[in-house]
C-alpha cells in the first residue's frame, strides 16, 4: 500500500503566489465587478487556502488506518 506524503515545498510556493494573486483579484473586483464574480473568486481563495490543511487531515487518516 503507498503512503501518502506531503504537498511539495514548490506546490506549496506556488499555492501560496496563487493565493496572493488571487486575494489582489479579489480586492479589485470588489470595487467594481459583480457579486457574481466576487463570489466565485472568493470560492477560489477559500479553495486554495484550505488545499494544505486539507490535504494533512487525509494524510492523517489514512496514516491511521494503515497503522490500525
Amino acid at each position: 500500500m503507498k503512503t501518502t506524503s506531503k504537498i511539495s515545498e514548490q506546490v506549496q510556493v506556488e499555492l501560496a503566489a496563487a493565493q496572493t494573486h488571487m486575494r489582489q483579484a479579489l480586492a479589485f473586483a470588489a470595487r467594481s465587478e459583480s457579486p457574481f464574480l466576487i463570489k466565485h473568486v472568493s470560492e477560489m481563495v477559500f479553495n486554495i487556502e484550505h488545499i494544505q490543511e486539507l490535504d494533512d487531515i487525509l494524510n492523517t487518516v489514512k496514516l491511521d488506518e494503515i497503522q490500525i
